[in-house]
C-alpha cells in the first residue's frame, strides 16, 4: 500500500546506455509516480562506478552523461539525482546506504528496481535486503522482470557492448531502441579526404570511455548541433554520412584510430562544432589499398551505398 505522507517513487541504477529493458522500468516507475500523484525520481551515477573501483579501464560507455540524461527526460522522469560516488562512497554498507543516503535523503513512498540490482560495498545490498528495510521504513518496493527478446535473450548493456565492438549496429539498435552514437567536437585533421574529393570531419568523443565500434565503413547520420548550445536536442540538423573509423592504413601510417565522417552534399566548415555521429549499418570492413585511385573508387562506391541507403530509410524517429 502506498504511503501517501511520502513524495518520492524512485529507482536506483546506472542505466547505461538505457536500453529497451531499463526503459520498461522507467516507464513503469513514470506511470506509477503519475497515478499516485507522486515524483518520480531516478538515482544515478555521474561516472560510472567502476571508473573509481577500477583505476584503468577500456573504453566500454554505450550513452554519454548527456545522453542518459536526454532519455530519462524523454521518458518523462521528474527529477534525476546523482549519487556522489567516489572511493569514500565505495565503502559504504549497503545498510549504510539505505538507511543514510536513501531514506534520510529521498523518504519513497516506493522504490522501483531492475531484477539484477546490487549496491553498497562489495554489492552486498540486493532485493532481499531492501525489503528488510521496506517494513521497517514503510515503503513499497516493487522488482521488475528482465525484459527478453524473442530468442530469449536478456537485453542487457553487456550484450549490446558486444554488438557495437563488432559492429552489429542493427542489433545494437534493437536492443537499446534507438540508434547508436558517438557525441564528439570536430577537430582539425590533415584534410587528406578534401584533397581526394571527400572532404572529412574529424571526431573527437567527448568522453574518455566512450565504447567506439568496429573499425570499418558505416553508413551514418551526423547531427551537428549549433555552437555553444552544448548538445542541445532542439539545436541541431541532420546530414546523410559516410563514416570511417579506423587507421585509414592506405593514407596514414600512425597507426592511431580515428573516426571521421563524410558529410554529403555539405558545403562548410564545422571546426569546433558539436556533433553526434549515429552507426547505422557497416558497408565494409576498412582496407589497404595499393593506391589512391582504388581509394578514391571504393570510396565514391560507400558513397553511392549509402546514398541508396537513406533513399529506404524510415527509422529517423530512432535517432535520439
Amino acid at each position: 500500500m502506498i504511503n501517501n505522507d511520502k513524495k518520492n517513487i524512485i529507482t536506483i541504477g546506472t542505466f547505461d546506455g538505457v536500453h529497451l529493458g531499463h526503459q520498461a522500468l522507467i516507464k513503469k516507475l513514470v506511470a506509477y509516480a503519475k497515478t499516485t500523484k507522486k515524483t518520480s525520481i531516478v538515482l544515478t551515477y555521474k561516472k560510472h562506478p567502476r571508473e573509481v573501483i577500477r583505476k584503468e579501464l577500456s573504453p566500454y560507455i554505450l550513452a554519454e552523461d548527456i545522453k542518459r540524461t536526454r532519455i530519462l527526460k524523454k521518458l518523462g522522469v521528474d527529477q534525476i539525482a546523482y549519487i556522489p560516488f567516489d572511493e569514500k562512497f565505495a565503502l559504504i554498507s549497503a545498510e549504510e546506504f539505505i538507511e543514510s543516503y536513501l531514506i534520510k535523503n529521498f523518504n519513497p513512498a516506493a522504490i522501483i528496481i531492475g531484477y539484477d540490482t546490487h549496491f553498497g560495498h562489495n554489492k552486498k545490498g540486493n532485493i532481499d535486503l531492501l525489503e528488510e528495510y521496506a517494513k521497517k521504513f514503510n515503503f513499497e518496493l516493487i522488482q521488475t522482470e528482465p525484459l527478453t527478446m524473442q530468442n530469449n535473450k536478456i537485453i542487457s548493456s553487456s550484450l549490446i557492448r558486444d554488438f557495437v565492438k563488432n559492429g552489429l549496429m542493427e542489433n545494437a539498435q534493437h536492443y537499446l531502441g534507438y540508434y547508436y552514437s558517438i557525441m564528439g567536437n570536430v577537430v582539425s585533421g590533415k584534410q587528406l579526404g578534401r584533397k581526394m574529393g571527400f572532404p572529412t570531419i574529424n571526431i573527437k568523443p567527448i568522453e574518455k570511455y566512450k565504447l567506439i565500434p568496429a573499425n570499418g565503413v558505416y553508413v551514418a547520420a551526423c547531427k551537428v548541433y549549433k555552437k555553444s548550445d552544448k548538445f542541445l536536442p532542439e539545436s541541431q540538423d541532420f546530414y546523410i554520412c559516410a563514416a570511417n573509423i579506423g587507421t585509414s592504413p592506405s593514407v596514414k601510417t600512425s597507426g592511431l584510430i580515428t573516426i571521421e565522417g563524410h558529410l554529403i552534399n555539405y558545403t562548410g566548415d564545422l571546426y569546433h562544432n558539436d556533433v553526434e555521429l549515429y552507426f547505422l549499418h557497416k558497408i565494409r570492413d576498412e582496407i589497404k589499398f595499393d593506391n589512391k585511385e582504388q581509394l578514391i573508387k571504393q570510396i565514391d562506391t560507400d558513397v553511392k551505398y549509402t546514398v541508396d541507403f537513406f533513399d529506404k530509410f524510415q527509422d529517423w524517429a530512432k535517432l535520439w
